[in-house]
């Protein structure tokens, strides 16, 4: 109430993360040092690891299973290498709001691949990854045969915005990458 429309895809996104990791339950406390700026880092990180690790799957388990899914343990270490504690404590908080969903006692995914992918792209885009790199993690396949990987399609849509690069590539072999974000006018 009172509140205006957002101006883009990439504000109604992030607002809608920010509500998601806000707790409707008034009774739950959110640990000391986790203001909402912080959980919104820790969810784009987490959002990146999700995206390329543990089929999308994060689990609070201990006990290591190759391949999948991603420990909560080893995900806070990635993502707060100082202060694994904090990180943890992000994660599990992120956990229990609708962010996620839970799959099990012990195993959550992002609620939605859209915000999945909307995550990833802002934690990536600061990055200061060489363009080879980049494309190396969204596409599949070889010369002209080469198409955005199904899992990264909204992933690739928003890097898409953010680096032009990714937008030639993705125009190139795969345009229909590009609908998923409401991408601004590319320079010519």
């Amino acid at each position: 109430a009172g509140r205006s429309l957002p101006e883009s895809a990439e504000e109604a996104y992030r607002l809608a993360c920010e509500q998601l990791c806000e707790e409707p339950q008034r009774w739950r406390r959110r640990p000391p040092g986790l203001g909402l700026q912080e959980l919104m880092r820790c969810a784009a990180h987490l959002a990146a690891i999700l995206e390329f690790c543990g089929g999308g799957i994060l689990t609070t388990s201990l006990e290591p299973i190759p391949g999948v899914p991603v420990r909560l343990v080893d995900a806070a270490d990635v993502i707060r290498p100082e202060a694994g504690a904090v990180a943890e404590d992000a994660l599990s908080w992120l956990a229990a709001t609708p962010l996620l969903r839970s799959l099990s006692d012990n195993q959550w995914q992002f609620a939605s691949q859209a915000l999945q992918g909307f995550l990833a792209a802002t934690h990536l885009k600061d990055r200061r990854l060489a363009p080879v790199t980049v494309q190396s993690l969204l596409f599949a396949g070889v010369g002209r045969e080469r198409y955005v990987h199904p899992r990264h399609k909204d992933l690739a849509g928003w890097l898409a915005w953010y680096r032009p690069e990714v937008y030639q590539e993705t125009l190139t072999l795969d345009p229909v990458s590009l609908l998923s974000p409401d991408l601004p006018a590319q320079p010519h």
